[in-house]
């Protein structure tokens, strides 16, 4: 028993120096960039919760911390935005392998670019590290197919929010979610701008949108557990959309559309 503690006090001692390792290079690397001294007023807020990273990686900084902290676990923060990632960002890649802490309660994914990019050289990478995004996950204008797209909801199926915000969508056909949706907690999905006219354009192609809701209506659980759908922008009226999930079985599905 002795052992054990020991070795489970060593494990905090390791655990807790990489934390305030990782934090104190993380503000030095930023402080020489930005030219201040000052730390994120996000990360030094005394309130946990609201504690957010925000990667812009249209800056230099980001690259020089995660290539610093090689193989080393980023410390704890509940909230991880990577913006401007671009097309095929290998140092992405690394962050999201080695650094990405054991924990985080929301990790968004934002290409930053004018148009939607194929969310494919991020794919596997982003099944590997499902496990760690615990409350809500974002990708920002991706493109993503049909079998991605189901991909993604059953891996992060453990997540309160689903949210694909610009993203442009490629479902040709449903898929079937009546396997594979058990336990899901997904409450939201959010679809901001998804439908949009220079994204999915659900205007004038509703039929992928009720291929979507008819897809997501194939599992049970999720006619459990989902309560609300945001699809602001995306080129449908409420009522069009009220019809589309009620006809699936989606009685107390909640539609909002913020204009």
């Amino acid at each position: 028993m002795e052992n054990r503690s020991d070795e489970e006090g060593m494990l905090k001692e390791i655990r807790d120096r990489e934390y305030r390792l990782s934090c104190t290079v993380y503000h030095k690397i930023k402080a020489t960039e930005m030219k201040t001294n000052c730390f994120d007023a996000n990360l030094k807020s005394k309130h946990y919760w609201s504690h957010r990273l925000y990667l812009n990686f249209q800056k230099s900084y980001p690259k020089k911390f995660i290539k610093s902290l090689h193989l080393m676990k980023l410390f704890n923060v509940p909230k991880i935005n990577l913006n401007y990632i671009g097309r095929k960002n290998k140092c992405i890649l690394n962050f999201l392998k080695s650094s990405l802490p054991d924990e985080v309660h929301e990790l968004c994914m934002h290409t930053g670019t004018s148009s939607n990019i194929p969310i494919c050289y991020y794919f596997k990478q982003i099944l590997r590290i499902n496990h760690k995004v615990l409350k809500k996950v974002s990708f920002i204008r991706f493109s993503i197919k049909r079998n991605q797209l189901m991909r993604l909801m059953v891996s992060f199926k453990h997540v309160k929010v689903f949210c694909l915000s610009f993203c442009k969508l490629s479902i040709p056909e449903p898929f079937d979610l009546s396997k594979s949706m058990q336990n899901t907690q997904i409450v939201r999905i959010d679809l901001y701008n998804t439908g949009g006219k220079l994204q999915s354009d659900w205007e004038h192609n509703q039929e992928e949108f009720k291929t979507l809701i008819e897809s997501l209506a194939t599992s049970p659980a999720l006619k459990t557990t989902f309560k609300e759908i945001d699809l602001t922008n995306c080129g449908l009226t409420k009522s069009e959309a009220r019809l589309v999930v009620q006809n699936n079985g989606f009685e107390v599905l909640q539609v909002q559309i913020i204009s």
